[in-house]
């Protein structure tokens, strides 16, 4: 055989294969229709892993895997273990069983009138003395007291209470101002305890506070007090979100596990969205693969060429494709995060879109040909559609799991593998449900019930839906109509879904009859009456104008976007974490701590050290991010301020800064403080018996720390500062800090991932769609349909963060989807510019229209979800398609008609793609005969003639693409669409 000299473009190669391999699928279609479900029956048994594959703290699943906070809390918690017996409220980090109650006033008065401050100290005193639970391991009811941790064997009792109720009779030992309170040598701080302080002179003092804070801290070992712990924990969290209740206060609760048990509970939400969701799937998909006919002018439904069951079995495939990936990847031990629990509304949602393109072709081959061959050129047909879908859709998650938010990253791996099966299922599952569906069609089987046969009578209501005529007034009848066409209009003019292998069978169909099965009533409609009002010039005029406005709002939004998931996000609304985090928001405004670790610290017996460590913490207070020296706790300036009470004079010996302050802080007031902020060496050869200051901590009160701009400006300044002194290994910590490092890193990485799927779908565009200008319309969409979609979360109220940063890269995918069938249909068409735009939007507006509506639909579901963050989902996500529909249906035929008007630029793509072929045409025929030669010298060309002979013409390799007819075909077809657009 002669070497072959054409290059197969990579749609023709698509094409050519689906073709082969639908013929494979039909004579083994029940192979192809048992082997999914037994998979997904198989490994279902994964989902039992689901619980073992989530990390216990979820909330880091949102953290940056490279953020600084991991290493800043690492070294302070390694500096500061956590002792159980040696516990001091604010100090510890590592501390699981936590409790924070924040308590107002019911009539938003201050909380310091001594009515409220008396309800408060009765709870206070109910949860440390009688709130019992039950030990199983003591056999024994069980208390704060016997849980707490403590301070030498004394729990905390949060004294602040009754230092505010008695504050008038103490006032000459104590000074009670803000932010912080002092005795004779002992300092207290009171901006983590109280909020909302009106401060009343230059001193401190105050007459109002609109909440105080009461903690409580629990020990977490052995491991039978752990479970007690717990146990406690999450009884007094039911107690005061459910059954306490007070005429003077309102209280409010946080813990340890309330943001993880938030996550949990929002599984337990949107888990019983998925019946419903799949519900309405199954009821669209459904209804528009119903077919009418006309009989005696009469509309009633084909019972025979209508499929709502494949419909339906079309939402079964993509639910077998999310059961198989899941089960796969939680067997395999990958990490599973609660927002992956959005993922199969999701999935299913998206991959019905592939099952609208397969009935369409289907619907668009000729009715009198074997199922077999029906089949394999609605595969050959809609197999280039499908796998553009499908790449692009997979290749935006892939780059999506390039992202150091684990959450990001779990979520998008198991859709991009769900996704991967959805194609999967829908080529091989899918196909054979087509096949059976196809012989039943041939068999003239009823649609919905299979054992009955319709008896062909030339009364009977049963006739081809050839015959059927749509008027132009049945728009009413829109809602039952099949999808539409998505192959070749009835004048020739192809798209890249045309059925290439078997095109010479096609041409045989009558031209007459060809036109007839395309006319619809969404065709009509696309054709007569949208397409004839877009495309006119006044109209167009307004378009322009309307996208002008879009854009700007767009671009606005972009400016104006905020950032960052908040922790009252990650919960639903009801929950009691929301309503803690909105009371507590005066502890955010001001007052809050940031601890300061010096790792390694200078000599403090040499003067100029000492200096300089104060000039360091000058540098810190004098921002407008905290609270200048008042809110300043650090045990050198209230050592340095005794000493200078006292008239000592100050020594540069290690004895003075060593055995002299250890001996001030042992008998001094504020004893507690002190020793949980010093680290000491071993004692060395100095004459101390200490040893030297190994490392040491300050802390300091906070301003505007409420919103994530203000905590994202704060951090960068606290470690701003602290990097100007690397010779003494400042680390800067707060509890937000990992949050903080959400919001710092969301924008960088949304922005890297995105121009990375930017530049995946424009090389797939082009090597899938080899066309120069239609690859740069779809360029120019995918950016606009960004743009708007960045812009206008902001107008719609969505931050951007972890979840919106999903759907922003998934949308450049479905910006390809939209846009690419658009462009290529406008391209190939004949005619004047309106009327190939027209052409185009007759062929594709309507199902490019339903699989964007049969997203929308799907995750609609969510909308009615109340939780943040999976609402944000859904708003993100209908963005993305409506937007992608606005352009695909309006911008971008407006656009194509004014920017592309004549074909002769398209004439320049084919000659450029000419070249390139011409010249690899010359490597495979070199290839071809270095191949030949070789076969021809091992002996084996004798062997495959006589293997082709005992098969006979059939034997051809379901991957080879190589055949003489097959080529011709394909020439013929690539040789019309070339000089429809040399003649225009």
């Amino acid at each position: 055989m002669e070497p072959e000299t054409d290059l197969p473009s990579v749609d023709k190669v698509i094409s050519c294969w689906f073709y082969k391999y639908a013929l494979v699928v039909y004579t083994y279609r029940w192979l192809f229709l048992v082997v999914p479900c037994v998979m997904a029956a198989i490994l279902a048994a994964g989902l039992y892993f689901r619980p073992l594959r989530t990390r216990p703290n979820s909330v880091e699943t949102f953290t940056p895997t490279d953020g600084p906070s991991y290493y800043e809390k690492a070294v302070i918690n390694d500096q500061f273990p956590l002792v159980q017996n040696r516990f001091i409220p604010g100090k510890f980090f590592s501390a699981k069983h936590w409790i924070q109650l924040v308590i107002r006033p019911k009539d938003g008065k201050t909380v310091l009138r001594p009515e409220i401050l008396n309800a408060t100290s009765q709870l206070n005193e109910f949860i440390m003395d009688r709130f019992q639970i039950f030990s199983t391991s003591r056999n024994q009811t069980v208390g704060y007291k016997d849980l707490c941790l403590t301070w030498f064997g004394s729990c905390y009792d949060n004294g602040h209470i009754e230092l505010f109720k008695q504050r008038e009779g103490i006032s000459k030992y104590v000074d009670i101002t803000y932010p912080v309170a002092r005795s004779v040598d002992s300092p207290l701080y009171l901006g983590t305890l109280i909020a909302g302080v009106r401060v009343i002179d230059d001193d401190g003092h105050f007459d109002y506070a609109t909440s105080i804070r009461l903690s409580y801290n629990l020990k977490e070992w052995p491991a039978s007090i752990d479970q007690d712990s717990s146990a406690w924990k999450w009884e007094l969290q039911h107690y005061i979100s459910n059954e306490y209740s007070s005429a003077e206060i309102e209280a409010v609760i946080w813990h340890g596990g309330s943001i993880n048990e938030g996550l949990k509970e929002n599984v337990d939400i949107v888990l019983p969205n998925f019946g419903f969701s799949y519900l309405v799937l199954t009821v669209f998909c459904s209804l528009t693969n119903v077919m009418l006919k006309a009989d005696n002018g009469v509309y009633k439904i084909d019972w025979i060429k209508s499929k709502p069951l494949v419909g339906i079995l079309g939402v079964v495939s993509a639910a077998l494709a999310v059961v198989i990936s899941l089960g796969f990847l939680l067997l395999v031990g990958l990490e599973y995060v609660l927002i992956n629990s959005v993922m199969p509304i999701l999935v299913v949602s998206v991959g019905v879109s592939d099952m609208f393109i397969m009935i369409s072709a289907w619907k668009e081959t000729d009715d009198s040909l074997p199922t077999e061959k029906r089949l394999a050129q609605a595969l050959a047909d809609a197999g280039v559609a499908i796998t553009i879908t499908s790449v692009t859709d997979v290749v935006s998650f892939l780059v999506g799991a390039w992202s150091t938010f684990p959450a990001v990253t779990s979520f998008c791996i198991y859709t991009a593998l769900a996704m991967t099966l959805d194609y999967t299922c829908q080529i091989t599952f899918f196909a054979a449900v087509m096949a059976f569906f196809g012989n039943f069609e041939a068999e003239r089987r009823h649609c919905l019930f299979p054992w009955i046969i319709i008896k062909e009578n030339n009364n009977s209501a049963v006739k081809s839906s050839d015959d059927v005529h749509m008027t132009e007034n049945s728009g009413k009848m829109l809602f039952a109509e099949g999808v539409a066409n998505v192959a070749t209009s009835s004048d020739g003019a192809p798209n890249y879904t045309l059925s290439r292998c078997e095109l010479k069978e096609k041409r045989k169909i009558p031209l007459e009859k060809r036109c007839s099965k395309a006319e619809s009533v969404s065709s009509t409609f696309f054709q007569k009456y949208y397409g004839h009002c877009l495309f006119h010039p006044a109209v167009k005029v307004v378009v322009c104008f309307l996208y002008l406005i879009y854009i700007g709002l767009a671009i606005w939004g972009c400016i104006v976007i905020k950032e960052g998931l908040r922790p009252a996000d990650l919960v639903h609304k009801n929950h009691y974490v929301t309503k803690f985090y909105k009371l507590s928001r005066d502890f955010r405004n001001c007052g809050m701590q940031v601890h300061i670790l010096v790792n390694n610290p200078p000599d403090l017996s040499v003067a100029e050290n000492r200096q300089r460590v104060l000039d360091m913490v000058h540098a810190f207070e004098g921002s407008a991010f905290t609270m200048g020296s008042n809110g300043t706790v650090f045990f050198l300036n209230e050592y340095l301020n005794y000493l200078n009470s006292l008239g000592a004079a100050i020594m540069d010996t290690d004895k003075f800064w060593s055995d002299d302050l250890l001996n001030w802080i042992r008998f001094n007031g504020a004893r507690p403080l002190w020793e949980t902020d010093i680290v000491w060496s071993h004692p060395s050869n100095n004459g101390s018996s200490r040893g030297r200051i190994k490392a040491f901590r300050f802390q300091i009160g906070l301003l505007k720390f409420n919103t994530a701009a203000e905590q994202v400006k704060t951090a960068k300044f606290l470690r701003t500062t602290a990097a100007k002194y690397a010779d003494m290994n400042v680390t800067t910590y707060h509890e937000f800090w990992p949050h903080v490092d959400q919001y710092m890193s969301i924008a960088p990485t949304t922005w890297r991932n995105l121009g990375i799927s930017f530049c995946s779908m424009i090389v797939i565009a082009f090597i899938l769609i080899p066309n120069l200008y239609c690859g740069l319309f779809i360029t120019l969409s995918m950016l606009s349909i960004n743009v708007g979609v960045y812009g206008y979360m902001s107008h719609w109220d969505v931050n951007l963060d972890c979840i919106s940063m999903i759907t922003l890269i998934m949308s450049i995918g479905f910006a390809v989807d939209l846009s690419a069938h658009i462009s290529y249909g406008y391209i190939c068409a004949k005619g004047s510019t309106s009327q190939r735009a027209i052409r185009s939007l007759q062929l594709l507006g309507y199902p490019v229209l339903l699989s964007g509506l049969a997203t929308v639909l799907g995750v609609s579901v969510l909308s009615r979800v109340p939780v943040p963050m999976i609402v944000t989902f859904f708003k993100t996500v209908f963005l993305v398609i409506m937007l992608g529909i606005l352009h695909s249906h309006l911008f971008l035929p407006v656009s194509l008609t004014i920017f592309l008007p004549n074909t002769v630029k398209s004439n320049h793509s084919a000659r450029m793609f000419s070249f390139v072929k011409n010249i690899f045409s010359k490597i495979i025929h070199k290839s071809a005969q270095f191949k030949s030669n070789h076969f021809f010298k091992n002996g084996l060309s004798k062997t495959s003639n006589n293997d082709s002979r005992k098969n006979g013409n059939n034997s051809q390799s379901l991957f080879d693409i190589s055949s003489s007819e097959t080529h011709n075909e394909i020439d013929s077809l690539l040789w019309r669409c070339s000089n429809r657009r040399s003649r225009n």
